[in-house]
């Protein structure tokens, strides 16, 4: 197997970011639990919401 790896490096670079620490703690924030989820829609009011505050 890893005479075929080696002959597709592409493969062998997707395996590398497989196996990335940062993969690692970005998989663990996303199951984070206690984190809310929001919506584009919802960040775009909030957008509106803190500039009519700045404007005020």
């Amino acid at each position: 197997m890893r005479r075929r790896v080696r002959h597709f490096k592409s493969v062998g670079r997707i395996l590398n970011k497989l196996f990335s620490p940062n993969l690692e703690k970005t998989l663990t924030f996303l199951d984070d639990k206690l984190l809310p989820s929001t919506s584009n829609t919802v960040e775009r009011g909030n957008h509106r919401h803190r500039k009519m505050q700045k404007t005020v």
